[in-house]
């Protein structure tokens, strides 16, 4: 198989009928040129090669000259057959143009299938020069037509180059275009390496910066140690040596959160160590020093610095100098823990209670220091006076009331409301609701309360006591001034000295219709509330049950009051 019949099979699937047709063009370009060559011969005329296109032309006949003079006898003009297109001669500018032209059509011509086109003069191709080459096809064509008259044998047309012929070959890699990429990439690694090179000397710049800093701290600190070493005094670290004097003894006060240095200069103010070093170096010795209590102590002066410490940490050694006022405490309560804990007489207590100005008791309280001695923990040093520690109580209540924006004109009702709540219930989780039945029974003066309290801590507060639950007959003593049950209204003055959670309270009662309460188990404080009498009347059935079974804890022979309109809100 050919290469062309083996292109056809791949590249066109009709390849034989293309095969065909071509060579009918090549044969009939063949015939055509014999054919003319033929009739050249026969007409005795020479053709003139296409590419002379600088020789005059020249007219020849097939008649002899006539000689001058002589008259040409006239003859019938016959109009010849033009000759073709390569065979006339350019006289002209206009005349070689028009042949080019001619030329190229003909050229053009002879690649169009199904159109003849005239083949070459008999004397042969013209030469490759004088021939125009009007595109890539007739270059192709007129190479062709070369090849065979050199040969004198067909040369079959490469199909593939019809084929393609219109489809303009890949663009070659040049070395331009190389040199450029190059280029471009040489470019990029420079800049990637001066950026490499830009990171790098960033970095190496902030090493350089955090080690100059952290020189310059270093030194900083070393110069500010050496100045402070030679600027401040050594410190004193002469200590003592033993147990000390047992017959010299001296009582100090440690107060809260005292680390080992201000401990070290209250021993050492008071005699017990020879200097503060000392004791600060024992301390830090001693891996139990920081289990060192604030507190009142008894010790020996003149004792080492170790054995101070180690005095310190023994309970014997601590004097008991705490004063606690707990919620709901009475003043008689606070008294008695001022005269067991300080050592004051009853008479020394009361004249502190006596003296408003000293202690700063406000106007509204009436002179009556009853509520305004604020539960918390005092500590009664050595020098204190019954004074002095009155005085702190009542501050401190000024200062909770301050901070609750209470009105200085309603310090009074509010701990009075307040001591109630305190010494009604024992759990905080009823201190909302029972402020709340203490409005709406001040409240309901015409309603089933007549505006009385009817409260037992209130009746039981005149009648000196802080427990159980009072008798029919003393719910009915008139003499009482703390009587709710008689009297309505608020009390005298508050029952006690009542907590921050009680005053909240007051201050936000819980909503509710309520205007009964009764505490049902005295011992877990367990307490029910009623908004109705019926349900009260239940609810006390429960406590009289728990009294016939708990004797001791609802007082002996006190009994429980009969349910009635006008038994207290709690039972």
């Amino acid at each position: 198989m050919s290469n062309d019949d083996f292109f056809n099979e791949i590249v066109n699937p009709h390849g034989q009928d293309v095969k065909r047709r071509r060579r009918s063009r090549a044969e009939r370009r063949r015939d055509q040129h014999h054919e003319e060559v033929s009739g050249r011969r026969a007409s005795g005329r020479s053709s003139a090669p296409a590419g002379d296109r600088h020789q005059r032309r020249t007219h020849h006949t097939d008649e002899p000259s006539t000689p001058v003079g002589e008259q040409r006898p006239p003859r019938t003009p016959a109009s010849p057959a033009p000759a073709p297109a390569g065979d006339r001669p350019a006289t002209g500018r206009r005349a070689r143009r028009l042949q080019e032209r001619q030329e190229q059509e003909a050229a053009t011509r002879r690649g169009t299938p199904g159109r003849e086109t005239p083949g070459p003069p008999a004397s042969g191709l013209p030469p490759a020069g004088d021939r125009p080459a009007t595109s890539r096809r007739a270059r192709r064509l007129q190479e062709r037509q070369e090849a065979e008259a050199a040969t004198g044998r067909e040369v079959a047309e490469d199909p593939a180059s019809d084929l393609f012929a219109s489809e303009p070959p890949p663009r070659p890699r040049t070395r331009v275009e190389g040199a450029r990429t190059r280029r471009l990439r040489e470019q990029r690694q420079a800049q990637e390496r001066a950026r490499r090179k830009k990171r790098l000397r960033r970095r190496l710049v902030s090493v350089m910066v955090l080690v100059l800093v952290l020189s310059v701290v270093s030194v900083a600190g070393y110069q500010a140690f050496n100045f402070l070493h030679d600027t401040i005094p050594q410190e004193d670290m002469s200590d003592y040596e033993g147990a000390g004097d047992s017959a010299d003894k001296v009582v100090v006060t440690l107060p809260a959160g005292a680390g080992g240095s201000q401990i070290g200069s209250i021993l050492k103010e008071a005699g017990v160590v020879a200097s503060v070093g000392a004791f600060v170096k024992a301390y830090n010795a001693n891996s139990n020093a920081s289990g060192i209590q604030s507190g009142t102590y008894t010790l020996r002066r003149g004792m080492s610095a170790a054995y101070a410490v180690a005095s310190l940490l023994d309970p014997a050694s601590r004097k008991d100098h705490t004063l606690t006022v707990t919620e709901g405490a009475t003043k008689r309560q606070v008294k008695e823990s001022l005269m067991r804990v300080g050592g004051f007489t009853d008479a020394q207590v009361e004249e502190a209670f006596a003296d408003t100005a000293a202690i700063g008791l406000p106007a509204v309280a009436g002179g009556n220091v009853e509520g305004w001695l604020a539960p918390s923990t005092y500590d009664v040093t050595a020098d204190a006076t019954a004074t002095e520690l009155v005085k702190s109580m009542v501050s401190t209540t000024v200062s909770r009331l301050n901070a609750l924006h209470v009105p200085a004109e309603s310090y009074q009702t509010v701990l009075t409301k307040a001591s109630i709540v305190e010494r009604e219930v024992s759990s905080s989780d009823y201190y909302s609701q029972v402020a709340r039945v203490i409005e709406n029974r001040l409240a309901d003066t015409g309603g089933e309360t007549m505006g009385k309290l009817q409260m037992d801590s209130t009746t039981l507060y005149g009648l000196g006591r802080t427990g159980g639950i009072p008798t029919k007959a003393e719910i009915e003593d008139p003499s009482n001034a703390y009587n709710t049950h008689v009297y309505a209204g608020l009390p005298p003055s508050p029952i006690g000295s009542p907590g921050e959670k009680a005053i909240s309270a007051v201050l936000n009662p819980q909503e509710g219709p309520w205007l009964y309460f009764v505490t049902v188990d005295l011992g877990t404080g367990k307490t029910l509330f009623a908004a109705t009498y019926d349900e009260q009347v239940a609810n006390s059935k429960k406590l009289d049950e728990y009294c016939e079974a708990h004797k001791d804890m609802c007082g002996s022979g006190q009994g429980t009051p009969p349910p009635s309109q006008d038994s207290d809100g709690d039972g």
